[in-house]
């Protein structure tokens, strides 16, 4: 999220291209230093899978199914 209000014209997203704005509030600077303060402090980690690049193409099908538990994570 940009730190300040972002403004645009609406006119910008109805053309040829389809697109659009997403997103999620997440928190300010400070929430998220507080949320990792803490997550450190009571030894809370990211849960993932861990795969090669080369297997990239089997972990978009298990995304697509469904078959991942957590988070899919690519390494180079």
């Amino acid at each position: 999220m940009p730190p300040k209000e972002v403004s645009l014209k609406a006119e910008l997203l109805a053309d040829y291209a389809q697109r659009s704005i997403i997103g999620n509030y997440i928190g300010s600077r400070k929430d998220m230093i507080e949320m990792l303060d803490f997550a450190s402090k009571h030894n809370i980690k990211a849960v993932g899978e861990v795969f090669k690049m080369p297997e990239a193409n089997e972990v978009v099908e298990k995304v697509k199914n469904n078959s991942i538990n957590f988070s899919a994570i690519l390494e180079n």
